[in-house]
């Protein structure tokens, strides 16, 4: 005999007299220290009865009982559980509530836990978040994250990751492992678009701890176009197809549409354009006459220290 979810007994030869909330006990623990929780039990009968309580069997709960001579209708007792392990494993026990005619039995267990965030009661999402979302992604490329799952206690915990929904451009990994007592376990999503596409996948990370309860985490991105290759971009950067600065000398030498817009201007300005040109021209000129002026004399000199020095040779020999 054992009570169902609402707590009330499902004996067939019973009554329903009495209704317990919640219909069981579920300690999770990380650590060895005590636990409490409390328990109502309720008379729904429409009279007035008398129960008995059976205490746990073993030393690791203790019920501390409000008891009331008798129970009216609708009248709760109040028991106190506490549990106290003394070694990381699974404690199974019950207590029983007897009126005449009914029994009620309320299961005990208790059991370790892998972290904080799995114990009964924490929120779903605290291992790895109920939504992932990778925002945009270059084609071809990847993007990475990484969750850190920690066991705290000095018991083993394998795992394993349920795809639920597949989709190619995601990558889980790994899919299942043990985490060993006292370590951690890094779950790597990795989302890598071939092509242009809006992406969605959906896991579900399951631990073998009892009272864990699995759900369900959506991974979604999107891809973007890739960025321009290494050869494009160095073409584009090239010093012989780049756009000459606003500064540099490049910039201010005349094209031939500042040609035509030169062709545009008042006479007044081209006449000074043209004398400014002129004179840089008429000094190149000078400067080249210069030089073939000095050429020409050294060669000459050249040519008179040879003869001199011929003539004297010629004098010694007739000599």
């Amino acid at each position: 005999r054992s009570s169902d979810d609402t707590g009330q007994t499902n004996d067939p030869g019973g009554k329903g007299l009495l209704q317990c909330s919640p219909s069981r006990v579920e300690f999770s623990f990380v650590s060895l220290i005590r636990l409490t929780t409390t328990v109502r039990i309720k008379n729904v009968s429409p009279g007035h009865i008398r129960t008995i309580t059976s205490l746990p069997a073993t030393p690791f709960f203790k019920v501390a009982l409000d008891k009331k001579p008798s129970l009216a209708p609708g009248m709760p007792d109040v028991l106190t559980i506490t549990f106290t392990p003394d070694s990381f494993c699974d404690y199974v026990d019950q207590i029983t509530v007897s009126c005449e005619g009914d029994n009620l039995v309320l299961p005990l267990r208790a059991y370790p836990a892998m972290n904080e965030n799995t114990i009964k009661g924490s929120q779903p999402g605290a291992l790895i978040p109920r939504i992932i979302e990778f925002g945009p992604c270059a084609v071809s490329s990847a993007k990475t994250k990484t969750y850190t799952i920690e066991n705290s206690v000095p018991i083993d915990f394998s795992f394993d990751i349920l795809v639920v929904e597949a989709h190619p451009f995601f990558t889980i990994e790994p899919l299942s492992g043990v985490i060993a007592s006292h370590s951690s376990q890094f779950i790597r999503v990795t989302f890598h678009p071939l092509e242009h596409a809006t992406c969605s996948t959906k896991i579900s990370l399951r631990i073998n701890q009892h009272g864990y309860h699995p759900y369900i985490t959506t991974i979604s991105g999107y891809s973007t176009p890739p960025g321009p290759s290494p050869a494009l971009g160095s073409a584009h950067t090239s010093p012989d197809l780049a756009l000459p600065h606003i500064n540099s000398p490049s910039a201010r030498t005349p094209s031939a549409s500042s040609s035509t817009l030169n062709a545009r201007k008042s006479p007044q300005t081209m006449k000074g354009t043209k004398e400014k040109h002129t004179e840089t021209v008429i000094g190149a000129h000078s400067i080249s006459t210069l030089l073939m002026h000095s050429n020409a004399h050294n060669l000459k000199k050249k040519k008179k220290l040879a003869t001199h020095d011929h003539g004297n040779q010629h004098r010694h020999t007739k000599e």
